[in-house]
Parts: C-alpha cells; structure tokens; sequence
C-alpha cells in the first residue's frame, strides 16, 4: 500500500489518513515475537503516512489523538476528531424508552480475561443490590458450558453478524463495555443507539462517549480489577441504571442522535474533503 500511496502523493492527490489508537505497545525486548512485530510494523507503517504524506489526520477520538501524540508527537499538517457513526433507523429501541429487556446485561467485546464474569464474579455483591438476571457474554471463542452463578443465568455466545446486532442488542438491558484503551468502540455507539444505557470505564474514549444521562463510568481499568470486584461495581453500576432505567434508557438514544449519527460522520468527512480540494 506504502507504494501505491507514494504515487498517489506524486501525482498531487491529496491524502487523509484516519487513525484508531497504535497497535498494542510493545517492549524492545518483545520483538522477536511474532505479535509483537506485526504491531511495531503497522504502527511504522502508520507513521510514515502521518508524517510524510498526509494532509490531514483524522482521529477516532481525543483520546486516540492524546495517544499518538504521546507515540509520536510529530505534527506535520491538520488534525481533527471525527467519531465513528451508526445507523440510527438500523439500530433503534425496541419499543418505547421504558423497553428494558429482562434484567439482562450484555457484553459483546473481546475481553483480556473472559472468566472475570463467569468465575462467581456476582458472588460478593453487597446484599442490599441484585445481580442482572442474565448475562450474556458475546465473544470468538465462547467457553462450551453454560454456568450459572449466583442466580445469574451465563449465556456465551459467538459473534453475530451485523445485520444480526439490533436483535441482540434488543435482548439486553445494559450493555457493559470492558475493552481496554477502547479508541472509539462500535459496539458501545450502537448500544446507545439501541436505547441501551452503558456501564463502562474510565479508561480510553468512554469518558467521552458517555454521558452521566446515558449510563455510569466506572473508575480505574477493568485490568485492574480482581474478579469478586469487578462484579461489586458492575452490579452496584447495574443497580442505579435500573433504578431510573426509562431516564438512562432515553439518555442512551439521545447521546447517540445528537453526537454518533452515521450522517453526521458523513458530512464531517464531505466537509473535510471540500476543504481539501
């Protein structure tokens, strides 16, 4: 591709690089492996293009635009921040605002420790607040048994299509986002816009994807988190949601209109270009 952009640049056609977060950080002593190269090579890739042919940089979100800066703070031509879009007819509450599933909370991510909500993660939740009824746990590789724990029926699931999304958002109640250092995560915009309140962490772009009215930040990563703690703060964030689920629910819908419409990415990008040309 690196050559082909070349010739694009010599012939003075104008380049707009769209960036996520880098690859994974790696160690130097790390780059015989295998995974490690690969993300030391990309993340080289990327840079060349950002320093040496770009016009103008587009960044998935403030958090991915602070992150390249700390990796290579080299700036060369415009930047901007224009977040991910979603269908909002595609993906929509399933009926009014007070539609809230069956006390279920979804995850739908790949997950640095799987078993965190599987291994009696809900077993030492403070007695005065209840675990979800249902967890649903969407994931490449789903474990092969079905556990419950403490009264919390544990679905694992492969992952669906995305025309199949809208229907397994509509199964949920809330949608819990524990990705690390998430530079713009789809799955968490198409939550909200399915009327699904988020609960997440303050780490990556959630702090600027939520809203206090669309769902409850957690503090600290979720890496840092031993299992039976995860699930105290998960289920106490659960807990407030439901308790005014109709307003978390609407606030949901609501931060998706106004800030992750598929329409708007779109004239962010056509007004970008005008400017270009």
């Amino acid at each position: 591709m690196l050559p082909q952009l070349v010739r694009w640049k010599m012939a003075g056609t104008k380049i707009i690089l769209r960036l996520a977060g880098p690859y994974y950080r790696y160690a130097p002593e790390d780059l015989l492996n295998s995974g490690s190269f690969r993300n030391y090579v990309r993340n080289s890739a990327a840079r060349i293009v950002k320093n040496k042919m770009a016009d103008h940089v587009v960044f998935q979100s403030a958090f991915v635009q602070q992150w390249w800066k700390e990796v290579d703070p080299v700036v060369t031509c415009p930047e901007s921040v224009i977040y991910n879009g979603v269908d909002l007819a595609k993906f929509r509450p399933r009926l009014a605002s007070s539609a809230r599933g069956d006390n279920t909370l979804l995850v739908s991510e790949s997950l640095y420790r799987p078993h965190w909500l599987t291994n009696r993660v809900f077993d030492e939740v403070p007695p005065a607040v209840l675990p979800p009824d249902k967890l649903i746990i969407v994931h490449p590789n789903p474990l092969e048994r079905f556990d419950n724990y403490n009264a919390t029926a544990v679905s694992f699931e492969r992952h669906h299509s995305y025309d199949q999304m809208p229907q397994l958002y509509h199964r949920a109640s809330v949608f819990l986002s524990v990705q690390p250092n998430a530079p713009c995560p789809n799955s968490v915009i198409e939550a909200l816009s399915s009327g699904l309140p988020v609960i997440g962490f303050r780490t990556g772009a959630l702090p600027e994807l939520l809203s206090e009215e669309a769902g409850v930040l957690l503090n600290g990563d979720p890496a840092s988190y031993a299992p039976s703690q995860l699930g105290r703060a998960v289920v106490i964030g659960f807990n407030q949601i439901m308790s005014r689920y109709v307003e978390y629910a609407h606030g949901a819908r609501m931060r998706a209109e106004q800030r992750f419409s598929s329409d708007k990415m779109v004239r962010s990008y056509l007004d970008l270009v005008g400017r270009l040309l």
